[in-house]
């Protein structure tokens, strides 16, 4: 199955489903399109690429491409989709008045006329045609861009044949520890340890409502994590945690612990994950004390 971000022309002669993002699907739906999805779509639409103040759509767009690049999923982009693609990838976006020659692998030059945003540069990007000193047809990791925004059928298909295979990664780093069920089973595990603690029980006693307090956790790891995108975690975890006056003791146990629990209830991957998350949010609240 292909997917589109934008509508495709029927002389293209190829079938993909519209991708759903903001308004029209939740971050779970996007999720289930890119896992059974061969490549990602991004031809031109009228959307800005470099300003996207008051754009929170195209926001999405951009978080949409980034999640389908961390999962391994190929993508195709040309016309503004090619800037839309170098921005996700940490490009740098200009408009430009290109005209000149373009040779495509062992294609016949053609007469090549643009005028809009494209993307002078990013990461790993490797140039394959420049015209007028601007990368023209290029690649990235998994990803193929041409700045023509209206390229033959013929050549747009080749293109498509010539991305690679999925590659299937976890499109987040909730996904490589196994999600958020396992994150629950770990999370409840490292709670009942603390509140049976000699040196934590004490703080956690402090809890009024471990229902709720357990529904927050999960929803701050969730987020930490890189999911969560539907109801995300916001608060200030220095704040939250200042009137506690925790210990730099209780800091290494409440580590300990947290250590012990995704070691048992994770892959070896997935439990190296989290806990170096834990480290650098102990760090933090240490520096804080």
């Amino acid at each position: 199955m292909l997917l589109t971000l934008s509508p495709l022309p029927a002389e293209f002669g190829l079938v993909a489903e519209p991708v759903r993002v903001g308004a029209l699907a939740t971050a779970h739906t996007a999720v289930s399109q890119l896992a059974t999805a061969q490549a990602l779509l991004l031809p031109p639409d009228d959307w800005p690429v470099a300003d996207l103040q008051d754009q929170p759509l195209r926001w999405e767009h951009l978080k949409l491409i980034q999640r389908a690049r961390l999962a391994g999923l190929p993508l195709l982009a040309w016309g503004s989709g090619a800037a839309l693609l170098g921005r996700a990838a940490g490009g740098q976006i200009a408009t430009r008045h290109i005209q000149g020659p373009l040779q495509l692998d062992q294609a016949p030059p053609y007469d090549l006329h643009v005028t809009g945003e494209v993307c002078l540069y990013a990461p790993n990007m490797q140039v394959l045609a420049a015209v007028s000193g601007v990368p023209a047809y290029w690649t990235l990791p998994q990803a193929t861009a041409l700045i023509d925004p209206h390229p033959q059928p013929q050549t747009l298909r080749s293109l498509l044949d010539q991305l690679p295979a999925p590659l299937r990664l976890p499109a987040s780093a909730l996904e490589a520890i196994g999600g958020s069920e396992a994150l629950a089973l770990m999370l409840h595990d490292f709670y009942a340890q603390c509140r049976h603690d000699p040196l934590l029980a004490p703080t956690f006693a402090q809890v009024s409502n471990w229902p709720e307090h357990m529904k927050q956790v999960q929803r701050f790891w969730e987020t930490m994590l890189g999911g969560g995108e539907d109801k995300p975690w916001r608060g200030n975890l220095n704040h939250i945690h200042a009137p506690l006056q925790v210990s730099g003791e209780q800091l290494g146990r409440w580590l300990t612990l947290f250590t012990g629990s995704a070691e048992r209830h994770l892959s070896a991957q997935g439990a190296e994950l989290i806990v170096a998350k834990a480290q650098q949010m102990g760090a933090k609240l240490g520096r804080k004390r």
